[in-house]
Parts: structure tokens; sequence; C-alpha cells
């Protein structure tokens, strides 16, 4: 999982989009490729198209809130300004998971956990 991270946090550093479509990965600009990184998306095909699978984005978010439930942790017991912020970053996770960007998916994900913790 870690060297799929690494190889899209390369791209999206490099200004390169990844995207799945259907079984296949799609890059842009492939300009912006080089051999390496090529070779790199090639050998992790599988494990990259798993990663932006939304429906595993979702599963995350979902166990993020199972866990919370069991901690007991509620929205409601936070100030309106945590809420307000929670509410935001909802908002981009959202976005992020509908652009198939991973890179900011764990990023937002992490700043919400902070919210409650």
């Amino acid at each position: 999982m870690d060297t799929v991270k690494k190889i899209l946090n390369e791209c999206k550093a490099r200004g390169i989009e990844i995207r799945a479509d259907g079984p296949h990965l799609r890059c842009k600009p492939r300009s912006l490729l080089d051999d390496n990184l090529s070779d790199a998306i090639r050998r992790n095909k599988e494990a990259i198209l798993q990663m932006l699978d939304p429906d595993v984005l979702h599963k995350r978010i979902y166990n993020q809130i199972q866990e919370f439930n069991r901690l007991g942790i509620s929205l409601m017991d936070f100030p309106e300004a945590t809420r307000h912020r929670a509410f935001e970053i909802e908002q981009r996770i959202t976005e992020v998971v509908n652009s198939g960007d991973v890179a900011s998916f764990d990023q937002c994900l992490t700043e919400w956990r902070r919210c409650f913790h």
C-alpha cells in the first residue's frame, strides 16, 4: 500500500492525473511520465486500481465512523466551530473521492479524524 501511495503522490507532484477507467489506468498528460514511473505504475496496476476504487474509499470512511461509534464519539458533543470544520472537510472528501485523488483523500481523512480527538 505504501508503494501505491508513493506512486500516486509522485504523479500528483508532477501534475499527472491518474484515474481508473474500468480495468485500465489513464494518466494525463502522459508526456510527464518517465520510464521509471511508467514501469512502477505497470507493476502496481492492480493495487492502484483498487486504491482508486471509490467503494474502497467509502469503506475506509465507513470503518472510521464505526470506530467513532465504538468509542462513543458523537459529532454533537463538539463545539459548533469543530462541527463546522468537520463538515467542510467532509465536503472536500466528497470532492476528492469523486476525482479519485487518493493522496488528498488520505490527507482529508486524517484531518477529519483530528477534529474528534
